[in-house]
């Protein structure tokens, strides 16, 4: 386990993490560690993306 980062708020969840799964074991997730905590992602076509991307209103670089 990781020593909390003296200047990163300590991560504080309601309900179950989503985001955040993880945070509260590890200062950062390599790609092995996120699939354990988060599993892959089901594969989905572009235009399934753009709808997701669309119904959160994601716009620009990053949002």
């Amino acid at each position: 386990m990781n020593d909390p980062l003296p200047d990163v708020p300590e991560v504080r969840v309601v309900g179950l993490p989503q985001l955040t799964t993880g945070f509260d074991l590890v200062e950062r997730l390599d790609l092995a560690m996120h699939l354990k905590v988060h599993g892959p992602l089901e594969p989905m076509t572009g235009e399934r993306l753009a709808e997701l991307a669309e119904a959160i209103s994601l716009t620009g670089r990053g949002g």
